[in-house]
Order: structure tokens, then C-alpha cells, then sequence
């Protein structure tokens, strides 16, 4: 971060390690270019399983991060059966909300393969 805020440039191999913790501490001392350069990096270069869609999915919906919130949205509808099996599914009990929007494109998922 001290690089940022120094002018240069951040490497995209540094930010491996720190992708969820920069939006955090970029947003609590107002830098908001690094925030969202940390929050792309993440989405960009994460390798969603069904193991950890949901996780995923809860932190993009907590940190207000819409282009990974929609790329875990597409993977669930991709793999609708895979994540709900996992037993981090149960997780998404915590947002009845977000549950309903993963229920929402799984059943537009269902129906895009039925008319097919």
C-alpha cells in the first residue's frame, strides 16, 4: 500500500497475497482508485470452485463488489448442483436476501436450458 500512496504502480504479482484486505484498508483511509484496482485484481484472478463460491459470494455482496458478485452468480449457474451440495452453502442462511438472488438465477439458469 505505501507504494500506492508513494505514485508507483502496484505489480499485479504483489497483490496475490492481500486482495480482500486492500479494499478494506484502501476504503478506511480513502483511496478509492486502489480500492477498486484491488477489488478487479481479485475477481479477475480468482479460481472459483464449488467449495469456495459461496465465500466469495459473501464477500463481494459485503464489500459492494459487482463484478465479482456477478462472475460468482454465473459460475453458481454454471454449477447450481456443485455449490449447493457443498457444505459452505449453508452459509448463505445468513443473507436470506442473497439467498433468493442465488435461487433467482438458478431457476433462470434452469429455464434457459429448458428452452434450449
Amino acid at each position: 500500500m505505501l507504494k500506492y500512496v508513494y505514485g508507483q504502480s502496484i505489480p499485479f504479482n504483489e497483490w496475490a497475497g492481500y486482495s480482500k484486505e486492500i479494499p478494506e484498508v484502501s476504503g478506511k483511509y480513502g483511496f478509492a482508485a486502489l480500492k477498486v484496482e484491488a477489488k478487479a485484481w481479485h475477481t479477475k484472478k480468482l479460481k472459483l470452485t464449488v467449495d469456495n463460491a459461496v465465500d466469495e459470494l459473501l464477500y463481494a455482496d459485503g464489500t459492494l463488489c459487482l463484478g465479482l458478485k456477478k462472475a460468482v452468480m454465473d459460475f453458481i449457474a454454471g454449477n447450481g448442483e456443485g455449490v449447493i451440495t457443498s457444505p459452505s452453502f449453508a452459509k448463505l442462511a445468513e443473507s436470506t436476501e442473497l439467498m433468493k438472488e442465488v435461487m433467482m438465477e438458478l431457476a433462470k439458469a434452469v429455464r434457459v436450458s429448458f428452452t434450449v
